[in-house]
């Protein structure tokens, strides 16, 4: 493990933050910061903002992430985070040195948001597991749409992959249904759904996360199976990979999964409280982690998100923060 102090800013987020790097295996995470309020990427309160909290106390919904779950970059200095403690979405503008809460919807707001995704246009999906629904927010943070199907048990790990189809994982229906974007006015706006209960291939025991590669490649965590299981973007089983246990390189609680840009594979093992990496040959190759609040250690960790420039995001849920790391193979 290598410490040094960097000057310059990092993800265009923080001025001066430690780095960290972690060796296991031949591979390197490099610890980059972590996010977990405002203030974290710039944002400075109003003079009126603080005469308002000196006059009145907090705000009803606080200004700091509380337990994230579901995280996701745009890559261009907007940071999303699922707060399933506040009832919200914190949306980390480090670009814009802005920062807001979206949870506003026309009839009340977000009750328990678990996952969100991003489409190419900057919408965003949220995942909402008490409503057992999907809700849809541009780029300003407006409501713009809700998806709904009355078969869908427990919507949580959703995706949108480059075929314009939204995948959301069903984790009580043990199955991903899958909903087509670019067709939403016709009447079968669902077009399929693949998956039951069971664990031969392409059956799941409580699915959980999902993430959908450039390649059109479909990871789902299968979390009561202890395993991950690849398709294609229709549906159809292609591999799997990941065994139950407490080493290295084995599975006991998968949750959120994401790929990089060369084929890295990321699962997050909530249970273990790591990062477990695989390469594109879907080889282990490392770990990132253990139970701690130090840079680089994790408490409940959930959700991952990897930006274009393969920056990793991590929700750290009991330790109430995003940490952000760089993956040296």
């Amino acid at each position: 493990m290598k410490l040094k102090l960097l000057s310059a800013a990092i993800c265009g987020i923080f001025s001066a933050v430690i780095c960290v790097s972690y060796l296991f295996a031949g591979a390197e995470f490099e610890y980059l910061g972590s996010v977990s309020r405002p203030e974290d990427i710039g944002v400075r309160k109003s003079i009126f903002k603080r005469s308002e909290e000196v006059l009145f106390g907090k705000t009803e919904k606080e200004e700091k992430i509380v337990s994230p779950y579901g995280v996701v970059s745009d890559g261009k200095g907007k940071l999303y985070v699922a707060d399933n403690g506040q009832g919200l979405v914190h949306l980390f503008d480090s670009k814009k040195k802005k920062y807001e809460q979206i949870y506003k919807l026309p009839k009340g707001r977000l009750i328990s948001p678990v996952a969100c995704a991003l489409d190419f246009r900057g919408n965003l999906y949220v995942s909402d597991n008490r409503w057992r629904k999907i809700f849809v927010f541009n780029k300003k943070g407006k409501f713009v749409q809700e998806i709904s199907n009355p078969e869908i048990v427990n919507p949580t790990g959703i995706a949108v992959g480059n075929n314009f189809f939204l995948y959301v994982v069903d984790t009580n229906g043990h199955k991903v249904w899958v909903y087509n974007l670019a067709r939403p006015h016709l009447k079968r706006d669902w077009v399929f759904s693949f998956g039951k209960r069971g664990d031969s291939d392409g059956e799941f025991n409580f699915p959980t996360n999902i993430f959908v590669s450039q390649k059109g490649l479909v990871y789902v965590t299968d979390t009561m199976n202890f395993r991950v299981q690849v398709f294609d973007e229709n549906g159809k089983f292609v591999r799997k990979f990941g065994e139950i246990g407490d080493i290295p390189g084995c599975l006991s609680r998968p949750k959120g999964i994401a790929v990089d840009s060369q084929g890295n594979i990321f699962v997050v093992d909530a249970l273990k409280e790591t990062v477990e990496a695989y390469n594109a040959k879907y080889q282990y190759v490392g770990f990132l982690g253990g139970k701690g609040r130090n840079p680089g250690q994790f408490s409940l960790p959930s959700g991952i998100s990897i930006d274009i420039e393969d920056k990793i995001y991590i929700a750290d849920s009991y330790n109430s923060r995003v940490q952000i790391f760089l993956f040296h193979p």
